[in-house]
């Protein structure tokens, strides 16, 4: 009968067993070091989805948020990106869109752990870590570790001549004026995208109706916001303190875009009150509804807080106080970007004099091409 091998017969095998310990330490040592580093970045949970097919994305802050993985995302650390950091080490806001747009990077993920700054002195790092609002980058997915933006571009087109015009236009059909044709309307106006815009009309400095719409394009979207403020003033007419034709020329008329900047990844007390600035208003999504205050109600009906204004938001909307939580329910916060203004004239215009809305934007538009 052949010998077994010593470790198989009971013979010595003390050299066998260190080696195998060593590998066993080896093997559970790169096993931790890839659950590691394949874990979750505490924090970060739903960026996941929001990144996908985003393309490039440049990550300020811990490289720890580079692990986070999404299909059609690529994270890069900002430093390679050329010239971001110098940009984001100012106040330009171009010079940072800038850097993004030459490299091809679409956004931005921003550690937001170790507080920052967003006074009008900060640099657009210490804003951003701060998870202020800019101009350049809209708000997308906030977490309590991290905030992701993405750029706006040139998204709108308005030149602040061609927003004043659009005032105008929406003074005119607020006041009863025919509706213009949408080839009327400037092309980046006319350009599909969702967006939402509100007509104010204010007495002094005091609102006294404002509504806002959602369409396809800023065009179809302004026509219906400044339709229904007309309708609503109507049917209110005697609670507004009296006929709409008489009232409306001592009053301004701004357009505004409400834009979404950044549903709220986590809605407990202190990350909400972290979030929503002064500039920021708070609004919800439930069952395909919107609501929203502005800002100026969320500071004033808040009474300074964000919680307090959302509990406020909730009754208005028949809910309960403490909805926030609920399931179904998405949370977001919201900017108002002033794009035009009309200010009071002397007097309705006379029979005849007035200028129709078709002719206003007529120098923008492209009516030429119906003729």
């Amino acid at each position: 009968m052949s010998e077994l091998p010593p470790h198989l017969a009971g013979g010595p095998s003390r050299p066998w067993i260190p080696i195998t310990a060593a590998a066993a330490v080896g093997i559970l040592g790169l096993t931790g070091l890839a659950l590691w580093l394949g874990r979750t970045v505490p924090g970060t949970e739903g960026l996941a989805v929001e990144l996908r097919d985003r393309g490039r994305i440049a990550v300020i802050g811990a490289d720890e948020l580079l692990r986070i993985e999404a299909e059609g995302a690529e994270l890069m650390p900002a430093r390679e990106v050329p010239g971001l950091v110098e940009a984001l080490a100012g106040r330009d806001e171009e010079a940072l869109d800038a850097a993004l747009a030459r490299a091809g990077v679409a956004g931005l993920l921003v550690d937001g752990r170790a507080g920052a700054d967003r006074s009008e002195g900060a640099t657009l790092e210490q804003r951003l870590r701060a998870y202020a609002t800019t101009h350049s980058l809209r708000g997308v997915y906030l977490t309590p570790a991290a905030a992701l933006y993405v750029r706006r571009g040139a998204v709108y087109g308005l030149e602040p001549a061609m927003g004043d015009v659009l005032a105008r236009a929406a003074r005119q059909i607020v006041g009863g004026s025919s509706t213009p044709l949408v080839r009327a309307f400037p092309e980046p106006l006319r350009r599909g995208r969702n967006v939402e815009v509100m007509v104010l009309l204010e007495q002094g400095d005091r609102p006294r109706l404002w509504r806002s719409a959602r369409g396809g394009s800023i065009a179809r979207a302004l026509v219906t916001a400044a339709s229904v403020a007309r309708q609503r003033w109507t049917e209110r007419q005697q609670a507004m303190g009296g006929e709409l034709d008489e009232r409306l020329p001592r009053m301004t008329v701004r357009v505004y875009l409400l834009e979404e900047d950044g549903t709220l990844g986590d809605v407990s007390a202190p990350f909400v009150e972290r979030v929503i600035t002064e500039d920021h208003g708070v609004a919800f999504e439930h069952r395909g509804s919107w609501h929203y205050l502005l800002p100026r109600a969320t500071a004033e009906r808040g009474e300074g807080s964000a919680m307090r204004a959302y509990a406020e938001l909730f009754d208005d909307a028949g809910l309960p106080a403490d909805s926030l939580g609920r399931d179904e329910l998405r949370a977001y916060r919201m900017v108002a970007r002033e794009v035009g203004t009309s200010p009071p004239t002397a007097s309705a215009p006379a029979p005849g004099e007035e200028q129709g809305p078709d002719a206003l934007l007529a120098p923008f538009g492209d009516l030429d091409e119906l003729r």
